[in-house]
């Protein structure tokens, strides 16, 4: 059965990233409470990948409000100050919407500024959010964590080498 959408898709989502950023540097949990479901599903890059969840904990899938508010004040709070998000472009079709836009975010630890693009597909039902899926450049916001190393890498066009990590101030 299909779920009644009464608020177009577009509105429920600018109406809960609003009230979320208001701040811009400090999230408002309250924004969970009311525009997400209680059983919503919220999906981080959708990684299966060991290495990339040591270094973006907050990455994967996070299941009803309290989980969301958790990711959204301690695991991703603790971590990444949240200093711009643009939704550019809105698609929908009936209790579905996909987003387009660029976010700009500081990790917190090492001060470190990062822009990408990101997109999200979001479910409505009862005219909230029941599932977010986010899509971000993950090894690009993991760069602002690195704090030192290299990478080893072979490539069929230049073999074994050492990537050293770029410097940014």
């Amino acid at each position: 059965m299909k779920s009644k959408v009464k608020t177009k898709p577009s509105k429920v989502v600018r109406d809960f990233f609003q009230e979320l950023f208001a701040g811009v540097a400090k999230v408002n949990p309250a924004a969970v409470d009311r525009h997400m479901t209680s059983d919503v599903e919220m999906t981080v890059i959708g990684t299966t990948s060991p290495e990339l969840l040591q270094v973006m904990t907050w990455a994967g899938k996070h299941v009803g409000r309290g989980a969301v508010k958790t990711f959204f004040t301690d695991l991703l709070g603790r971590n990444i100050e949240v200093l711009d998000f643009v939704i550019e472009e809105i698609i929908e079709q009936h209790e579905s919407a996909a987003l387009f836009g660029t976010l700009k975010v500081r990790a917190r630890e090492t001060a470190k500024t990062i822009e990408s693009e990101y997109a999200l597909r979001i479910k409505i039902r009862n005219d909230k959010i029941a599932r977010y899926h986010l899509f971000e450049n993950s090894y690009h916001i993991a760069t602002a964590f690195r704090v030192a190393g290299a990478w080893e890498v072979e490539t069929a066009e230049e073999g074994r080498r050492t990537v050293p990590a770029l410097t940014r101030d």
